[in-house]
């Protein structure tokens, strides 16, 4: 499979899992896709800010939850990705996450831009968010967005390409 491979559940499919573990089955079945074989824990390791990766790096992966869908992207570069379901964000919120040039944006969609790009550098919420504009980061890095009805995804990469596969699973190996 080439590109971005990105598989998405909804939570209300797979009680049996909380959030954490979800993302991680659905790690395992996006690994077996690729290799043919599960991964075991000691395939991956975490880097100095805590960013897990597989130890072989042919795959980066990551894993967004909200609260009814869990996801998970494989890609052969660094990659973020962020889930947001669609809301309003708290007025104190809007205030720490806006840089000037993001007041036109809607807030949940400059977070969720925000949050993938944080997560592709392996920082997360350590990136004071308002010190970078969208335009900043439309600018040096590929951001793929898509909404759905009920929820945004958006990823985040430093390579251009034309491949994103979305996959919505309904069943895991």
């Amino acid at each position: 499979m080439r590109g971005i491979n990105i598989y998405l559940v909804k939570k209300s499919d797979f009680l049996e899992y909380t959030q954490t573990q979800l993302g991680y089955k659905i790690l395992e079945y996006a690994h077996f896709i690729y290799f043919g074989r599960y991964f075991v824990l000691e395939d991956i390791e975490k880097d100095k800010n805590g960013k897990p990766y597989f130890k072989d790096r042919r795959l980066h992966f990551n894993i967004s939850h909200s609260k009814n869908y869990v996801g998970c992207c494989i890609y052969n570069r660094e990659i973020g990705l962020d889930i947001e379901e669609k809301r309003n964000i708290n007025k104190n919120v809007i205030a720490k996450i806006m840089a000037k040039e993001d007041y036109n944006i809607e807030p949940i969609r400059v977070w969720n831009i925000k949050e993938s790009y944080s997560k592709y550098l392996g920082v997360g919420l350590r990136l004071d968010f308002k010190s970078i504009s969208i335009n900043e980061i439309y600018n040096k890095y590929f951001v793929f967005e898509k909404q759905f009805e009920e929820f945004f995804l958006t990823i985040c990469t430093d390579k251009i390409t034309s491949e994103c596969n979305i996959k919505f699973l309904k069943k895991l190996l």
